[in-house]
């Protein structure tokens, strides 16, 4: 298990910088449009478009790893979360912010997708539960991390959305250069939202009702703490 780790370091390196980055985004973003006065409501409607975009993304970026490959599809999306990160201070306004949400969700999809795929390929039925057990303390290890970073500079400045990208862009870096081979791409068999209920009503009904409940801490959690004064 220490040598599948091993071979997988640069995986991890680029997921840690990737979560880390994207996580503090998120906070940040909450933060500001709390201090630009923007109501909760509304922010809670910008902040949702992150969603929207995730699953879009989980829906459609298959086909693009097909055309491409994984570690295009990978650089691609991870290059265009880091532009997302760029341009929210460039203008405050909720409707590019909203669209600026979606596609920083589709683009969290879109990586997630590629490395799940990768820790997939290199999983068996004797290290699976161990693998994607490393992988789960990474990724929240590393959205625990990002939220550190809210002090570096003013939410008001460029400052934070500079740091966000670059943490963004530099986790290119790692599975860019990787000797790693890329998963093969298969061909899949889609499976309905409806037929996935049928098979396992438990699985997807404690999804949804977690996800509402994480998606919400996230985005609104910020807020509210700025609210009260922390």
């Amino acid at each position: 298990m220490t040598r599948m780790v091993t071979s997988l370091s640069a995986l991890i390196l680029s997921i840690v910088l990737l979560v880390g980055g994207n996580a503090f985004l998120m906070t940040l973003l909450g933060v500001r449009l709390s201090i630009e006065s923007v109501s909760a409501n509304v922010i809670g409607w910008i902040l949702v478009c992150y969603s929207v975009g995730f699953v879009l993304g989980t829906l459609y970026v298959h086909r693009i790893i097909s055309r491409v490959g994984h570690i295009r599809t990978f650089s691609a999306f991870a290059a265009m979360a880091a532009v997302c990160a760029l341009l929210y201070p460039m203008a405050v306004s909720e409707p590019l912010w909203a669209l600026l949400r979606a596609l920083s969700g589709f683009s969290a999809a879109s990586v997630l997708v590629v490395i799940e795929s990768w820790f997939s390929s290199r999983a068996t039925n004797a290290n699976r539960g161990t693998l994607f057990a490393i992988y789960q303390i990474v990724f929240y290890s590393s959205v625990a991390g990002g939220q550190l970073l809210i002090n570096v500079g003013a939410p008001t400045s460029f400052v934070p959305y500079s740091l966000a990208a670059v943490l963004l862009t530099v986790a290119l870096i790692p599975l860019a250069l990787t000797r790693m081979e890329a998963p093969a791409v298969e061909a899949i068999e889609r499976l309905s939202f409806f037929t996935l209920a049928r098979e396992s009503f438990t699985g997807v009904s404690g999804a949804l009702v977690c996800g509402a409940l994480i998606g919400s801490f996230y985005a609104l959690g910020p807020v509210y703490a700025s609210l009260i004064g922390l």
